[in-house]
């Protein structure tokens, strides 16, 4: 009698030990994720820049300051014989995908699973996604 009361307490001892480990990872995970709710995953970049950890208005503007418009600013130039000519380089592009990228990039974790965004926080899945000009 007593080693069955005696291997009850072990079975309940090892449930509760179990939950509350399980508890504990659960608050972790939990409390990780919700740290980036109105910001960037880490390991996220958008044409070489990392906007990890940054809010949507943040990470726009440092991909205006360091990217689009160090582009836009510079400038084409054509020599034909004796002339010269150089044409702003804004005059050419006529669409960008800047913001569905920026928003592509922002509300892709939540098309993860539970696994794969540990992955994406942890390094081992970067995500990268690129602008196109056209």
């Amino acid at each position: 009698m007593k080693k069955i009361f005696l291997l009850k307490l072990f079975i309940f001892e090892l449930i509760i030990g179990t939950l509350a480990i399980l508890s504990g990872a659960y608050y972790q995970v939990h409390t990780r994720l919700n740290q980036y709710q109105n910001k960037f995953y880490d390991n996220i970049t958008i044409s070489g820049i990392d906007v990890g950890d940054l809010s949507l208005e943040e990470a726009r503007s440092l991909i205006l300051q360091n990217y689009l418009n160090p582009i836009l600013e510079s400038e084409l130039s054509f020599t034909l014989k004796d002339h010269s000519f150089k044409y702003p380089l804004e005059n050419f592009i006529v669409t960008s995908n800047f913001e569905d990228t920026l928003k592509l990039a922002y509300e892709y974790p939540n098309s993860l699973n539970l696994q794969d965004k540990l992955q994406l926080l942890s390094g081992k899945a970067p995500a990268s996604f690129e602008l196109d000009f056209t």
